[in-house]
């Protein structure tokens, strides 16, 4: 190049020295103790690098143009100036220097950052995204990354406060901290009670999806939202975008179809979640959650025997899998469509519970459809038996009697025995098999609550003993609206008003369809004096009490 040649009086080109650039190369590269003070010499004897270099021009430009003439003066005031350019350029030289170096330090800083992030090592990133923070005085993808890391970290406070600053910045902010900040709202089980929150929540929402277009975990953010504020039918566009990127995600918008009555769609969505899961089986014959989907699946689709094969192939390979209790769960849905069909089928309907209790010795749902054999479907353990054909339900006490004397699944079959002695009001047998099954199995939470609610309601009842068993029922199920109610209708008749008021009005919104629970709840603000309270709870009994038209 020319710019790398030097001139001779005669014009022609001769290989020049090394340049500027490589002389540094060659100092900052440079080996030993004095690579701090070959480069301080270097720096300093730039400028008389450049100015013999200019003079040697100035020299080869008078020659060259010695006939244009050219005056002696605009030659002077040209040498006078050089000194000032040739600082000038030393300088700038110095600062490219330091500009670069700067920025090679960024660029090392951040992609060990990363790398420390990536591979989960909080404190190394931690460190780096620091010192890069002090670097590039804290762009958005640095206090973004820096926030997640001392999240990791535990740092809580001063996390938030960052994703915050940068989901909230300028340009409707980082989309990335929008959807952060979007998710932590939505996790959280009182922002989906509080419609303020919820609101909140979609804002950020909004902002990540205008940024993240395309992203599956923001639609399905964004699915979230929609159902906990009812709107169904906005949820399913949102999952359709994101099952188009994960095809697992078809199961779920099967089930939303299914809710909203587009049975067609919903058969599509499952068959295509099938195909999903049925190819991951393939890949990975030991995946466990893929088995269990890839069953549930196939029995939605109607084919149960297929489903059950599915499930016992992975039992076969995999004994300690929890193939059992879904084997279970196959036969309940079986047994649940069949009790739809007419005419019905009691010998086929008996088989399946049989099966669903040789795989799930303790399915209460088993136990509980074995007490209410031959009634309609949906009818309620609440209250009453309704009337039942006899010869089904002689048919049914003596499977279950057969298989209790057999040795088979005895708790689950006292518990059913002791439902359909608590609904046909024999309560002492009901008692009486319900303590034989909790005393087999105390973890039965269902036999607890009715054991409990039995001694509660007995003509000599044991109030304390009854409190006894359901209270470690509610610690460990705190949201199970039927054990609240237990423990209140305890506290009630313990006459400890607070503490029932405070029990009724947890179950009340699952329950208020129940007029017993007003009653109960109306006999508290009573105890309470507070008559006013009284009087709506008993008009809501009321009214509960009405049969619909």
């Amino acid at each position: 190049m020319i710019w790398r040649k030097g001139f001779r009086d005669d014009n022609s080109f001769v290989e020049a020295g090394p340049t500027l650039g490589e002389r540094f190369a060659e100092v900052w590269h440079g080996r030993g103790a004095g690579r701090f003070f070959r480069l301080l010499w270097f720096i300093a004897t730039v400028p008389f690098r450049i100015l013999g270099h200019a003079f040697g021009l100035l020299l080869w430009w008078r020659h060259a143009h010695a006939e244009s003439g050219i005056s002696p003066r605009r030659l002077r005031h040209l040498l006078q100036g050089l000194p000032a350019v040739v600082v000038a350029i030393a300088v700038l030289a110095v600062a490219g220097v330091v500009i670069g170096r700067e920025s090679h330090l960024r660029d090392a800083y951040r992609i060990e950052a990363v790398n420390a992030f990536r591979n989960d090592r909080p404190e190394d990133a931690r460190i780096y995204y620091e010192r890069l923070f002090r670097l590039d005085g804290g762009t958005a993808e640095t206090r973004l990354f820096l926030g997640l890391t001392l999240e990791k970290l535990g740092n809580k406070e001063e996390s938030h406060h960052l994703i915050h600053g940068v989901a909230d910045g300028d340009a409707g902010g980082d989309p990335r901290a929008n959807r952060w900040v979007a998710a932590k709202l939505l996790s959280d089980p009182k922002t989906l009670q509080d419609r303020g929150q919820l609101r909140l929540a979609y804002q950020h929402l909004a902002k990540a999806e205008r940024g993240l277009p395309q992203d599956a975990n923001v639609k399905l953010d964004l699915v979230k939202y929609h159902l906990a504020m009812g709107e169904i039918p906005k949820a399913i566009p949102k999952l359709v975008a994101a099952a188009s990127a994960d095809p697992a995600l078809n199961y779920d918008l099967s089930r939303l179809y299914v809710a909203t009555g587009q049975s067609e769609s919903a058969r599509q969505a499952m068959e295509r979640a099938e195909r999903h899961f049925r190819k991951e089986l393939e890949t990975k014959s030991d995946d466990r959650r893929a088995r269990l989907l890839l069953a549930t699946c196939v029995a939605n689709l109607g084919r149960f025997e297929e489903a059950v094969a599915v499930l016992n192939e992975g039992l076969a390979h995999d004994p300690e899998g929890p193939y059992g209790p879904a084997i279970a769960r196959i036969y309940i849905a079986a047994y649940d469509r069949r009790a739809l069909q007419q005419p019905t089928d009691n010998r086929a309907m008996i088989a399946a519970l049989r099966e669903a209790l040789r795989f799930d010795p303790k399915s209460v749902d088993a136990a509980v459809r074995l007490a209410t054999f031959g009634e309609p479907p949906g009818a309620s353990l609440g209250g009453v038996a309704p009337s039942v054909d006899p010869k089904i339900e002689s048919e049914a006490r003596d499977m279950l009697e057969g298989l209790l004397a057999a040795g088979e699944q005895p708790p689950a079959v006292h518990m059913a025995l002791g439902l359909k002695s608590w609904r046909g009001a024999d309560l002492d047998k009901a008692q009486w098999h319900f303590e034989r099954a909790y005393e087999l199995d105390p973890t039965l939470a269902g036999v607890a609550n009715n054991l409990a609610w039995v001694l509660s309601h007995q003509k000599n009842a044991d109030l304390e003993r009854a409190l006894e068993i359901i209270d470690p029922i509610v610690e460990r199920f705190p949201d199970v609206a039927h054990f609240r109610d237990t423990r209140g209708e305890i506290y009630l008749r313990m006459n400890r008003w607070n503490d029932a008021l405070q029990d009724l009005e947890r179950a009340l919104p699952s329950l208020r369809e129940n007029p017993r629970i007003h009653e109960s709840l109306a006999s508290v603000y009573e105890g309470l004096d507070q008559p006013e309270m009284a009087k709506r709870h008993r008009q809501e009994a009321a009214k509960a009490a009405k049969p619909t038209q």
